[in-house]
């Protein structure tokens, strides 16, 4: 067979072509390698992403064992929630423990309560005031505080609960314990220790749920602090124990609670929800009682009826920071004027003795005659201030009588005596004594 005369030369370049692969062919294949290693590279990131991601812990919430609906406060939700709340955090680097004094000795553990009883309830006992509400102001801090004492000057002092009704616009103005922005119930504890005279009372000074000035010659009376402490050994945070055993001896307590959107919508139930994020503030409320089979504190708030059951509320043990500067305070006795009081002048020509009867609200007073004393008869006795008035019509005199008990327990009249007759108008002062 006759070949070309360069076959050989061309029969070498094809066997190249076949066994050399091309320079383009090479390099796809690097690319397929470095893409597949790539590819394997970002699988291996992404499941190290899954493995190393952080997710969210689902605690499991409790089962809501309350009832909300719109409240007295729940159109503030959209608002600063310091407007209905207001009880200020204080230092607790600055607090100290405070030992009752020798005075709060008088109280046995058992003296309003057992601590070991399964529930209590202030209220059967007839130890609250009327419930009150703070309005648009972050005044909780005051409520919380004349709440308290009003209870203790209750059942410390045999005072009738539908008689004490003291100013928390005093408090708010005077006390210098907090404003409208808040405030701190202990330092109007502190306060009404210190004072010579003690709260005012509503009537006297009424409420504006605004920060007032101080009014220059207040109606003050002799609802005082005459001891206060705080409850346990650990003032951030007394524990359910704890707090039933200042329940028990004291009966006036106050606490520290966070006060959430279910509180604010809250109406009746025994409150779990423990939320403490979005919506909130520190707020200040009265402990009057327990219920174990509930597991829960009963609290008087100062949000008016329209809140929760007639302005009260079952709060779980556990939740909210219940018992968070819980302190319970003693109210300074007041000696009950009932009895008879003689005048320590046995030679006066005036009143020779006087009645008090009916938890000083009723004066009987008999004056100078012969051969036996006239009888005036019994009048209404009316408390005013950190005394009493009373008054006399006889017909041909009117006499208006004022009392006020002395430091040394003696009892000071002053009457004005106007005459309708030609006698001389006449003042007169008595001292009478207890016997």
């Amino acid at each position: 067979m006759h070949y070309p005369k360069n076959f050989s030369l061309l029969l070498a370049f094809a066997l190249l072509l076949v066994l050399v692969p091309s320079t383009s062919n090479a390099q796809d294949n690097v690319r397929v390698k470095k893409y597949k290693t790539l590819e394997l590279d970002n699988k291996n990131v992404i499941n190290k992403r899954k493995l190393n991601k952080v997710v969210p812990q689902v605690v499991p919430q409790q089962t809501p064992t309350f009832k909300m609906g719109n409240t007295s406060v729940s159109r503030y939700l959209t608002k600063d929630a310091t407007m209905i709340t207001g009880a200020s955090l204080p230092n607790l680097a600055n607090i100290s423990i405070r030992a009752p004094k020798a005075s709060s000795a008088r109280f046995s553990s058992n003296q309003f309560a057992n601590p070991s009883a399964s529930k209590f309830d202030l209220r059967t006992i007839n130890g609250v005031s009327s419930i009150k509400d703070q309005g648009r102001c972050g005044s909780c801090w005051a409520f919380c505080a004349i709440s308290s004492l009003e209870t203790a000057h209750i059942l410390q002092n045999g005072v009738r609960p539908n008689t004490i009704n003291l100013s928390e616009q005093f408090v708010l103005s005077c006390s210098g314990a907090g404003s409208c922005g808040g405030g701190q119930p202990h330092k109007v504890f502190d306060y009404f220790e210190t004072e010579e005279e003690g709260c005012p009372s509503e009537s006297s000074l009424s409420y504006q749920a605004s920060d007032e000035s101080c009014p220059l010659n207040p109606t003050l009376t002799n609802y005082k602090v005459a001891d206060w402490a705080w409850v346990g050994d650990n003032p951030n945070q007394a524990t359910v124990a704890e707090v039933k055993r200042a329940l028990g001896r004291y009966a006036a307590v106050e606490t520290y609670m966070w006060v959430n959107t279910s509180a604010a919508r809250y109406t009746s139930g025994v409150l779990n929800d423990d939320t403490r994020t979005g919506w909130g503030g520190w707020h200040c409320v009265q402990i009057v009682g327990w219920d174990d089979s509930k597991g829960a504190y009963l609290i008087k708030n100062s949000w008016g009826t329209g809140w929760g059951m007639n302005g009260y509320a079952w709060i779980k043990y556990d939740v909210l920071a219940m018992g968070k500067l819980a302190a319970w305070v003693t109210a300074t006795p007041i000696s009950n004027l009932d009895g008879t009081w003689y005048n320590t002048d046995s030679n006066t020509r005036g009143i020779t003795k006087l009645i008090v009867s009916n938890n000083e609200s009723t004066l009987h007073c008999f004056g100078s005659c012969s051969p036996t004393d006239c009888d005036w008869d019994e009048t209404p006795l009316n408390t005013v201030g950190t005394g009493y008035t009373a008054f006399y019509d006889h017909g041909f005199a009117n006499r208006n009588i004022k009392l006020k008990q002395l430091s040394n327990g003696n009892l000071e009249m002053r009457i004005a005596a106007r005459y309708r007759d030609n006698r001389t108008d006449r003042d007169d002062i008595y001292i009478f004594e207890k016997r």
